[in-house]
């Protein structure tokens, strides 16, 4: 035993405190001498609180008597030594016993006697594996184990086995658990992956329903509010792609014309351009007239002025002013760039209907409620001259050369007065109900008016006559005006809508849907490209005056139509095939006209009758004409000069000229015929009366190899020919009705046709065999086109549409109203007669003809663009570009309730 005393074992000089703290931390026992001084020795007391803090076994040794209420607490809880007297009394005895007392380990003497009666109940037990030790009890009975070393007593082997037998029967139950935890968590994962897959296919169910639910009320709302309709599919489209929600998207689009979507929040009752296009004043119920930024929507400026159902507000003529009118008699003008209040007018006490300047600015006119329109000085608001009359005035407007003023009044009437003498100068009647505006046109021959018996007249300003009634609207007429060169007319409807009308012939040409609620005014944009509507659904909005996709419109051809349009081989022309009539005689020409800006570049004069079919040449040098009167006609696109007649037996419905320019092909009677291009000569004649059976042949077309022609036949059915033997290779029987049209697909592989049965089908071109049919036609199908890529089909329609279509889906990829509305047809628009693609694809054109008894009304030519038809990402990105409006939070708060949040 080694024995460690302060006062021996601390050498001279050192750090006592350092070398006591050292002792106690490697002793194994510290023995603590009771005496008086020792108990409240500060420094004894220090290290027995050290000793006590490590755990150290604490021996008392029992030197002196001591008051008890002086022991610290580590020394009253251990026995002493000795346990009974003074150490002193019998020194022997009590050595022996601080010496068995140091030597002894009594936690390991009490562990020892823990386990051996474990280990014994469990022998005498038969080793039963339930009495052996486990989890943290078994950790430390093999701490204890490993600590024996020098211990006495000594671990028996009993001790030993039980141990030995309790840590192998963990090891055996950790290994069933693991082995039952893999099995589970194989199964787990299993049943995780089936369920895993079951949510997928649930959600993907339930986006797919949703994609379709939205999809279907984006269809819905397509005759209402196509930008709305537009909306939605997008949004089917985001929640997944179906197929629903791209027809939807390619139905909306091409009907999406809103340009910009100002929000007031009051019902608006006018909405004008300022005077170079770029800016927008408004005036709605809440007393405000606001001037917006035309290309932003950013406010410029705002006045308030009274609160008034029918506030309006309008523009000088040099747009650095603006009029409102008031419920009291007053009219106030503005300055327009900093909204303070220029000049009040101050009238009799009724309420003003409306008020605008004279062109020329120097002048103002208002209309009351009380019959009076009062012409004034916008710079001194001196009263110029008194309109008095027996009925509430509507409305009252200056002509061009402000010497007149037109007023809509409450009893069905419009009267023209002399705006100096206030005279009366001509009554316009007609209407059945009370006209609510009265404008003139800006030449000032003609006035237009808008009444509440749903209708417009376009009267002519000098006699007063009834020239157009622009019928249509579903409700009454809130207001009417033109265009700015005066060809068109703009209605704003109490149905929601505007219509934009052809003011000669009284056909419309567009209408715009989107507004919530009655339409309040319309009118064009200084250049006439656009248009701005005010309604009281509290917005007002800037639209394109033709649809997006229409990039050139031509009505220029008069007393005439268009039967057929094709492009040059550049794209940089097209020629049109016309019949016109003049003074009783009908005659027909070839037209040419440049693409990008419309101009008439050359008109081909020679037939007796109408052309039919007009083409260019490959090389564009030429032009071939088929004509009613029996002749084609080959001539010089340079000179304008025919060159070749072809005679043929019976009216020319088509003609072609193949690859190389060196044939033309031409559809006549029960005949096809094959000519010398240069020499007029006829070379072959398709006619085979075993299958032809005495019915005419309506068109035909050359292979893209020029080997084999295809002929649409009056009967139902289209022949493969063979183009060098004139023998016919077979028979495509599939249609019901009348071929209109057949032709091949750029690389020869299909043959598409157009028939009276409302269908267009594709063929294989080698076998005759039907691949697609492309339904969908609302009409007849007059004529069919293949695509420069083959990809596509246009299709044309008596009912007014045109179709482009998808070759292998065989569905509708955009859908163009090319025909002039005619109600009077069952279609309710004029037939289009030619749909095709330009060169490049990009464009599309259409000749659709008048038809019906509608005077006046000319040929109809447009060019689309073809971008609608296009994949549908691209579709995304144009529709993204056109919506100008968000979801309000009714449209949203419908929405997620519809979908399920």
């Amino acid at each position: 035993m080694d024995v460690w005393v302060d006062f021996e074992d601390i050498p001279p000089a050192s750090r006592w405190a350092e070398d006591l703290k050292q002792a106690i931390e490697g002793s194994d026992a510290f023995v603590f001498v009771i005496s008086p001084d020792s108990v409240v020795s500060p420094e004894c007391n220090a290290e027995l609180e050290r000793a006590a803090a490590l755990n150290k076994r604490i021996v008392p040794l029992h030197l002196r008597e001591v008051d008890p209420g002086l022991l610290p607490d580590p020394l009253s809880t251990h026995n002493w030594v000795p346990q009974l007297g003074l150490f002193e009394e019998d020194f022997a005895r009590s050595m022996d016993a601080l010496v068995t007392a140091i030597e002894t380990d009594l936690d390991w003497v009490g562990e020892h006697t823990r386990w051996g009666q474990k280990a014994i109940e469990w022998d005498e037990h038969q080793r039963d594996r339930s009495f052996l030790l486990s989890g943290s009890e078994l950790a430390t009975a093999e701490q204890w184990l490993a600590r024996q070393s020098g211990k006495h007593p000594e671990p028996t082997d009993l001790q030993n086995a039980y141990v030995l037998a309790s840590r192998q029967e963990a090891t055996r139950r950790l290994r069933r658990t693991r082995a039952f935890v893999s099995v589970a968590l194989v199964v787990a994962v299993a049943l995780s992956i089936v369920a895993l897959a079951q949510r997928d296919t649930a959600v993907s169910n339930e986006r797919t329903a949703q994609s379709r639910q939205l999809a279907a009320e984006a269809e819905s709302k397509l005759g209402s509010d196509p930008e709305l309709s537009a909306m939605l599919a997008l949004r089917a489209l985001d929640v997944r792609y179906t197929t629903q929600a791209e027809a939807a998207l390619r139905d909306a689009l091409p009907d999406v014309q809103e340009l910009k979507t100002f929000t007031v929040g009051s019902p608006v009752n006018s909405a004008v351009f300022s005077p170079d296009g770029t800016k927008v004043l408004t005036a709605s119920d809440d007393g405000t007239a606001r001037i917006w930024q035309a290309a932003t929507g950013r406010v410029l400026t705002i006045v308030h002025g009274p609160r008034l159902t029918g506030f309006r507000a309008s523009y000088s003529p040099d747009g650095t002013k603006f009029v409102t009118n008031s419920a009291d008699g007053q009219a106030t003008i503005w300055d327009a760039a900093t909204g303070r209040r220029l000049l009040v007018l101050h009238g009799p006490d009724t309420a003003v209907n409306a008020v605008n300047f004279s062109p020329d600015g120097k002048k103002i006119v208002t209309a009351d409620a009380n019959g009076t329109a009062i012409v004034w000085s916008a710079t001194t608001g001196r009263q110029l001259s008194v309109i008095r009359y027996r009925a509430a005035i509507n409305d009252a407007n200056f002509s061009p050369d402000a010497t007149k003023v037109v007023t809509a009044d409450a009893d069905d009437t419009a009267i023209i007065w002399n705006a100096t003498t206030a005279t009366e100068i001509k009554a316009l009647e007609g209407h059945t109900e009370e006209v609510l505006t009265a404008a003139f046109s800006p030449n000032g021959s003609k006035i237009v008016t808008a009444s509440a018996d749903e209708t417009a007249i376009v009267w002519s300003a000098t006699t007063g006559k009834e020239l157009t009634i622009l019928e249509g609207h579903k409700d009454l007429v809130n207001s009417a005006a033109f265009s700015p060169d005066g060809s068109e007319v703009v209605t704003a409807g109490n149905d929601a809508t505007a219509t934009v009308w052809d003011a000669s012939s009284g056909e419309p040409l567009a209408e715009l849907r989107g507004h919530e609620a009655p339409v309040v005014t319309a009118a064009f944009s200084p250049d006439g490209h656009e248009l701005l509507t005010a309604s009281d659904d509290g917005t007002a909005k800037i639209w394109t005056s033709a649809p997006r996709e229409q990039r050139l419109l031509l009505t220029g051809i008069p007393h005439g139509f268009a039967s057929s349009v094709a492009f040059s081989p550049s794209g940089e022309q097209f020629v049109t095939a016309d019949a016109r009539s003049e003074a009783g005689r009908e005659y027909g020409t070839a037209t040419i006209w440049d693409t990008v800006g419309g101009q008439r570049l050359a008109v081909l004069h020679g037939d007796t009758g109408e052309v039919t079919d007009a083409v260019f040449s490959p090389d564009a040098s030429r032009i071939a004409t088929a004509g009613n009167d029996g002749n084609a006609i080959i001539w010089s696109a340079l000179t304008d000069k025919a060159l070749v007649v072809l005679p043929n037996p019976a009216p020319v419905d088509s003609v072609e000229f193949n690859r190389t320019g060196t044939r033309v092909l031409t559809a006549s009677g029960e005949d096809a015929m094959i000519w010398n291009a240069a020499s007029g000569q006829l070379l072959q004649t398709l006619s085979d009366p075993a299958v032809v059976r005495g019915l005419g042949v309506s068109d035909a077309a050359f292979s893209p190899d020029g080997k084999e022609v295809v002929t649409a036949d009056d009967d139902g059915t289209a022949i493969v020919w063979n183009a060098t033997s004139a023998k016919p290779r077979f028979v495509l029987d599939g249609d019901t009705a009348t071929v209109n049209h057949a032709s091949f697909s750029p690389n020869g592989d299909r043959i598409v046709t157009s028939s009276f049965d409302h269908l267009a089908i594709i063929w294989n071109a080698a076998t005759g065999k039907r691949l697609e049919t492309l339904e969908g036609n609302a009409g007849p199908v007059l004529d069919a086109q293949f695509s420069p890529d083959g990809d596509k089909v246009a299709t044309a329609d008596a009912y007014g549409t045109a179709i482009i279509w998808s070759v292998a889906t065989a569905s509708p990829l955009t859908v163009l109203q090319a025909g002039v509305a005619n109600p009077l047809l069952d279609g309710g628009a004029n037939p289009v007669d030619s749909a095709v693609f330009s060169p490049n694809g990009r464009e599309l054109a259409t000749a659709s003809i008048a038809a019906g008894p509608l005077p006046g009304v000319a040929e109809t030519v447009s060019i689309w663009s073809t971008e609608t038809s296009g994949q549908i990402t691209a579709l995304e990105r144009i529709a993204d570009t056109r919506v100008t409006r968000q979801f309000t939070p009714l449209e949203q708060k419908v929405l997620l309730a519809g979908i399920g949040g």
